[in-house]
Order: C-alpha cells, then structure tokens, then sequence
C-alpha cells in the first residue's frame, strides 16, 4: 500500500459491494482534507498499486481514495459483466460512501474510459475530470455531448 502520510498509514477497506456483489479494495487517505480525489487505476492488476507514489503527495493535502474496479487488483475477481455502465455505478457507490464534493476524478489508461463514463453519468458534484493516457475505445458518437463540449472540459 501507499507509504505513510505524517506519520499515518492509509486506511484500506475491504466491503462488499452492491454492483457486482463482491468484495471491493478501496485505499483512502488523508481524510478531513479537501479537495476529494478518487484515482480510477490503469488496465493491469496492480490497479490501484499505479498511484502508490502519488497517493503520499496528494494525500498531504486532498482527501484520496483509490479503488481497485471488480475485477482488477485485490478486488474479487467475479465471472461477471464488467461494462463500463456497471463500473461508473459501482464509482457512484464508492463516492457516496467516502468521499464528499467538490470532487476531482482522476483516471487512467483504458480504465479512463470508465471515469469519461462516470462524469457523463453522475456529473453532480465532479469539479474537475483528469484523464491520462485514455484508450479510443469508443467512438465519439457515444460520448454524451457534456463530455466533448469544449466549454465542459475546461
């Protein structure tokens, strides 16, 4: 896990979660702090491992949690569908629970696209969408126009 933050370890949780009713790894850090970040991992299995060098920096100042998707890292690994809708519901369900608006969502790689669907899908309380390295995996017709208006991705 992400190395200690003034002095404290990073909470990690492992619940069961309603979309895909499994277990679910979430690491957060630096509670009590704002802004709220959530770091969507990379395809590969260290998921949320990806952030372990960020996490510390962010975590001095933001409220973080970094979640390993169904699926990914040490998250159960379920013979289910793993759509891009289910995974921005199964975010929804993480916010909720840990973190708190304004709310940046940081995502990467492939798995950027769930974070573009997450914003498009529950775009209440999301300040800023940072996505890095993201796969064309869809087409631009299927991007709702929020997410490609030049105006919304400022």
């Amino acid at each position: 896990p992400a190395s200690a933050v003034a002095g404290k370890q990073p909470t990690e949780h492992v619940v069961i979660e309603p979309i895909f009713q499994g277990q679910a790894y979430i690491l957060e850090a630096g509670r009590g702090n704002t802004p709220n970040v959530l770091l969507v991992h990379g395809l590969g299995d260290e998921a949320s491992e990806t952030w372990d060098t960020l996490i510390p920096q962010l975590a001095k100042s933001c409220h973080v949690v970094a979640v390993d998707l169904p699926g990914f890292g040490k998250s159960e690994k379920q013979n289910k569908l793993y759509s891009p809708t289910a995974y921005a519901a199964f975010l929804e369900w993480v916010v909720d629970r840990y973190l708190s608006e304004p709310l940046i969502v940081v995502g990467h790689s492939l798995v950027g696209a769930v974070a573009l669907k997450y914003a498009a899908t529950y775009p209440r309380g999301i300040e800023r969408l940072i996505v890095a390295d993201v796969a064309e995996i869809l087409h631009r017709r299927t991007y709702p126009r929020e997410v490609i208006e030049p105006e919304v991705c400022t």
